[in-house]
């Protein structure tokens, strides 16, 4: 009972604090809100849209990348001359 009550005593003076709102102090308070989430919202779709670019360009990368030599099945020469002698 005692929780309903404080419940009760808490929501009805957030109620009174919103009913003696103007109508500017309203529209100040939607225009802060609908700027956060805005903002919040551009960053999300702009962080995705930099990871997505940055898996696009690595699978450009690993797509262009030159076999790696030291694999190749030719052994490697340490001393040319004395191949060639």
């Amino acid at each position: 009972m005692e929780k309903k009550l404080s419940t009760a005593s808490y929501a009805a003076a957030g109620v009174s604090i919103l009913a003696g709102l103007t109508l500017t102090e309203w529209g100040v308070l939607v225009g802060i809100v609908t700027a956060v989430a805005t903002f919040g919202l551009n960053w999300l779709y702009r962080h995705r849209s930099y990871k997505l670019e940055a898996a696009r360009v690595a699978a450009e990368i690993r797509a262009l990348r030159l076999p790696d030599r030291r694999h190749v099945d030719k052994p490697v020469l340490r001393n040319r001359r004395s191949a060639s002698d």
